[in-house]
C-alpha cells in the first residue's frame, strides 16, 4: 500500500540526486517567458526575411516602373537643344516638297536619328508603335519643352502601381499613382500628384510598355513662366502665299484667328503660332483639324497692355474629333503678342487654363 503523504521516489537513485541538485541550484534559469521572446524574435526574422523577397517587383512591374520614371524625370534642358538643332540642321538649305502646304519631308536618316533623341530617355522597353505615337506627336519634347519654358526640373516619387487586369503570361495592365517633384531655377519645390494607367505585353520574353495613357497632367507655378527663345525665330511661313507680316491690331488678329478656327485653316494657326514646330506639323493638324466641326466662336472678354493681349473666347464645338476640345460650349484663352521681328501680332497659344497672370504680362519677348 503507497502512502499519499510520502514524496515520491520512483525512478532510482539517480532521478533522486537529480532532482535534490535542481532543488538547490541557485544558478538563474531560462524560463518560459525568455523562450518565449527568443521564438518570438526568430519568427519576426523570418517573416521580415520573406516580406524583403515579396517586396521585389515582378519582371513586369519593373519595366513599367523604370518606364515612369524615365518618362517624367526631367534633369536637364539637352535633348530639347540637341533635337532643335537637328531638326533646323535637317531642314537648312532644303525646298518645300510640296508647293501647296510646304510641308518638309525628312530624309529617312534624319528620321531615324530624330527619333533616337526623343525616345533615347525613356529606353527601349517599349513596342515600335507606342514609340511612333510618341514621336509623332512629340510627347518627349513637348515635356521637356515645357521644363525649360518654366526653369524646372523635375523627379519622380512613391509610384504604386495596381494591376487592374487578370494575372497572366502575356500581358499586365496597370493603374498607376506617383509624386511629381518640381524643383525651379531659384530653389523652390513643389509636388504635385500623377495617374494613369500603363499596358505591357510579353514578346519573345521580354516585357515592352504597349499603352501609355497619362490621365493628369503637370500644372506649373505660371509665375515661373519664361518662354526660351520664344521670339527668337521666324514665324512657320510655309505657306507664303497666306503670310501677312503686318496685322497691325490685337483685334484684327483675333477675328483672323477665330475665323481660321471656324474655317479648319490650319494653316493660319501653324504660321502664326510661335514656335508651333514644337507640336503637331502642319500637315499633322491639318488632320486633326479636318475632324473639327466649330459651329461660332465669340469674344467674351478681353484685355490689351501695350504689345500683349489675351481674349477670352466662347467656341461651340459641334464635332471635336480627335482633338483636345469637348462637344459643346468651351471656353479658352488666346494669349497673343506683338513681334517686332515679324512686324506682326502672332499668337503664344490657345489656352485652356484661364487668363494670363501677372508676370505673363511682365515677360519681355526677344526681337
Amino acid at each position: 500500500m503507497v502512502n499519499t503523504f510520502s514524496t515520491n521516489f520512483n525512478g532510482g537513485v539517480d532521478n533522486m540526486k537529480k532532482r535534490f541538485k535542481n532543488i538547490f541550484d541557485r544558478k538563474k534559469k531560462l524560463n518560459g517567458i525568455s523562450l518565449l521572446c527568443i521564438i518570438v524574435f526568430f519568427s519576426i526574422v523570418i517573416s521580415s526575411l520573406i516580406a524583403c523577397e515579396r517586396v521585389n517587383p515582378s519582371p513586369d512591374k519593373a519595366v513599367a516602373e523604370s518606364f515612369i520614371e524615365n518618362y517624367y524625370n526631367i534633369s536637364d534642358y539637352t535633348l530639347a537643344d540637341q533635337l532643335s538643332k537637328l531638326i533646323e540642321s535637317s531642314l537648312e538649305g532644303r525646298a518645300p516638297s510640296n508647293g501647296e502646304t510646304g510641308i518638309v519631308t525628312l530624309s529617312p536618316e534624319d528620321e531615324t536619328k530624330i527619333r533616337e533623341a526623343c525616345l533615347k530617355n525613356i529606353g527601349d522597353s517599349i513596342t515600335s508603335q507606342l514609340g511612333d505615337e510618341l514621336i509623332l506627336n512629340r510627347f518627349p519634347l513637348s515635356s521637356i519643352k515645357m521644363a525649360k519654358d518654366y526653369e524646372y526640373t523635375t523627379t519622380i516619387s512613391n509610384i504604386i502601381l495596381d494591376k487592374i487586369s487578370s494575372d497572366n503570361d502575356t500581358e499586365a495592365y496597370y493603374k498607376y499613382n506617383a509624386d511629381i517633384n518640381i524643383i525651379y531655377n531659384d530653389g523652390y519645390k513643389e509636388k504635385q500628384n500623377l495617374e494613369g494607367k500603363i499596358k505591357l505585353i510579353n514578346k519573345n520574353k521580354k516585357w515592352l510598355v504597349s499603352i501609355f495613357t497619362p490621365l493628369t497632367e503637370i500644372l506649373p507655378n505660371k509665375k515661373y513662366y519664361n518662354p526660351q527663345n520664344l521670339d527668337s525665330h521666324s514665324l512657320q511661313t510655309n505657306d507664303s502665299t497666306s503670310i501677312n507680316h503686318d496685322i497691325s491690331s490685337a483685334e484684327e488678329f483675333c477675328n483672323l484667328y477665330m475665323n481660321a478656327m471656324i474655317n479648319e485653316e490650319y494653316s493660319f494657326i501653324y504660321n502664326y503660332t510661335v514656335n508651333s514646330s514644337n507640336s503637331a506639323t502642319l500637315e499633322e493638324g491639318q488632320k486633326i483639324w479636318d475632324e473639327i466641326d466649330i459651329d461660332y466662336v465669340k469674344i467674351r472678354n478681353t484685355e490689351v497692355r501695350n504689345n500683349k493681349a489675351y481674349y477670352e473666347l466662347e467656341i461651340n464645338v459641334k464635332e471635336p474629333g480627335n482633338s483636345a476640345f469637348d462637344k459643346g460650349v468651351t471656353v479658352r484663352w488666346l494669349y497673343i503678342f506683338y513681334s517686332k521681328k515679324d512686324n506682326t501680332w502672332v499668337a503664344e497659344g490657345l489656352m485652356s487654363d484661364g487668363k494670363p497672370d501677372e508676370s505673363w504680362w511682365n515677360t519681355i519677348y526677344g526681337g
